[in-house]
């Protein structure tokens, strides 16, 4: 807000010389039945939510850093929750779930002309190293950007 007039925050940014926006995605934030997504504004850095803000962040032309949390809540150094819809899982059913998660969502993201510049996740899953060896192969299919390997 400036002189008590709100502005779009991409708009701020941009306008004060950023050139690029961080978009963290979650699988199911807000859910209130289970916790601790159940913590989370509903929906706020879900795939709708994330898909709407690259629209608006590109047609801004700004690029995107989407971060993968593989998650339904915030994860840090220290911990990290499956998605509900992940838990009981063996190990090749979380590599499938992971698959079909970030395969669907990129998807989404070319369809809507939105592929990010830069491509990020965070996982602390056991063991995560073969999982992330998924990722890499699945982003891998999507040219024209980075991706960052967090491992921990």
């Amino acid at each position: 807000m400036k002189n008590g007039e709100e502005k779009d925050c991409i708009e701020i940014l941009k306008n004060n010389g950023f050139n690029i926006v961080r978009l963290r995605l979650y699988n199911d934030p807000g859910n209130p039945d289970y916790s601790p997504s159940n913590r989370l504004p509903a929906g706020i850095s879900g795939p709708e939510d994330v898909l709407r803000l690259a629209k608006r962040a590109k047609q801004a032309g700004m690029q995107i850093q989407l971060t993968f949390h593989y998650s339904d809540y915030w994860t840090n150094g220290e911990d990290q929750n499956k998605p509900h819809e992940w838990e009981g899982l063996d190990f090749d059913g979380l590599k499938k779930a992971l698959y079909d998660f970030t395969f669907d969502f990129m998807n989404k993201m070319k369809a809507q002309g939105r592929l990010p510049n830069l491509s990020r996740w965070v996982m602390k899953y056991k063991p995560a190293c073969y999982i992330r060896m998924e990722v890499v192969t699945i982003l891998r299919s999507f040219p024209n950007y980075s991706i960052q390997v967090m491992m921990r």
